[in-house]
């Protein structure tokens, strides 16, 4: 509770902002059952704040920086390659998980947790919104979860790695390392990929823009985590 909120007065430092992130915690509270709720939320919010700073640009934090980055020896071509890859294999576990394979739980696992890692933003809390919808009562009981939550808490490393403890309760170490690997692989790529194109994107004020209502998507979403979690909805 307190990470969100410390989060909350960080980044949602704008009237606009705040409103976001209360509809955007509004909505996926009523609405979380259904998977496609968080990236549609994720969008829209970062629709709204575009639209909102156009109009008022003088609300808008940060400032441009010129400071050097990571050299890389690929260009933007072979970037979009690797967000190409990315998409394609999303689209093939979504299409194999939902038709002939459906009632694959090792399929559906890999789908469901490298849908999360492709659409996560905003650091590891907000993953945990997204775990309670898709796998609790499932997958694992919410007392497993619950157990699993405290653990990361007292061991070091990101949250990601609670995808090791849920898989390795649902099917052993073995899934518990295709359920680490399918939440952590989009990640990585994403950051090969975007790397290209992040010097022209961190000074483009329309991205600037879209940025903050993302950042308000994901205070949400760690808000929601807690909420789920206190009030077991």
């Amino acid at each position: 509770g307190a990470n969100a909120l410390s989060l909350g007065q960080q980044l949602c430092y704008e009237t606009m902002t705040r409103n976001i992130c209360l509809l955007a915690l509004c909505v996926t509270l009523l609405f979380n059952a259904y998977w496609f709720v968080f990236p549609v939320v994720f969008a829209a919010s970062g629709i709204a704040s575009f639209v909102f700073f156009s109009c008022r640009p003088e609300g808008l934090r940060g400032v441009q920086s010129n400071d050097s980055v990571l050299s890389l020896n690929y260009g933007r071509l072979v970037g979009g390659m690797i967000f190409a890859v990315s998409c394609c294999i999303l689209v093939v576990l979504l299409v194999l998980s939902s038709t002939i394979l459906s009632q694959n739980k090792n399929l559906n696992l890999a789908e469901i947790f490298y849908r999360i890692g492709f659409s996560v933003f905003g650091g590891g809390n907000v993953i945990l919104s997204m775990f309670l919808t898709e796998l609790v009562p499932t997958y694992l009981s919410q007392t497993q979860f619950l157990v699993g939550f405290a653990l990361v808490g007292l061991l070091p490393g990101p949250v990601f790695n609670f995808s090791l403890y849920i898989g390795a309760v649902i099917g052993g170490p073995l899934i518990g390392l295709l359920c680490w690997l399918c939440l952590n692989l989009p990640g990585i790529s994403l950051v090969f990929a975007l790397l290209p194109f992040w010097v022209h994107l961190r000074n483009a004020l329309w991205f600037r823009k879209v940025f903050a209502g993302l950042n308000a998507a994901a205070v949400a979403m760690i808000a929601l985590a807690y909420v789920q979690l206190l009030f077991h909805v």
